[in-house]
Order: structure tokens, then C-alpha cells, then sequence
């Protein structure tokens, strides 16, 4: 839940008016969730691919050898 609220006062500093707005930001919290838990399975699929290449790099040099 986000809460903005806004005060407007009188020349002597007294409130006069107050607003408050309260949203849901639940369907924006879950996104937020989401992209991260995306770009840590990004990051992971990155790093395994990475391991496949040094193992290949390295099969191919040690059958060379």
C-alpha cells in the first residue's frame, strides 16, 4: 500500500485542508518480484553456459594435445 498526503495550511500556519490518497501497489510489487527472479535465472543459465564453453574449450585442447 502507497500513501501520499498533502497539507494545506493558512497564512498563520494552521491546517486548513488535508487529502490522502492510498494505492495498491500489489500488481506492481509482484512485477517487481518477477523481474528479479527472472534476471537471477538469467544470470544462472549465463553462468552454465559459460561452464560448457571452458569444458569444450578445454575437451578440445586436451584431445589435441
Amino acid at each position: 500500500m502507497a500513501v501520499r498526503i498533502a497539507v494545506t495550511k493558512d497564512a498563520d500556519g494552521r491546517t486548513i485542508k488535508t487529502y490522502g490518497v492510498n494505492q495498491d501497489i500489489t500488481d506492481r510489487v509482484r512485477a517487481e518480484e518477477e523481474r528479479v527472479r527472472l534476471a537471477e535465472q538469467l544470470q544462472q543459465a549465463q553462468k552454465l553456459e559459460s561452464i560448457g564453453r571452458l569444458e569444450e574449450a578445454w575437451l578440445m585442447t586436451s584431445t589435441t594435445s
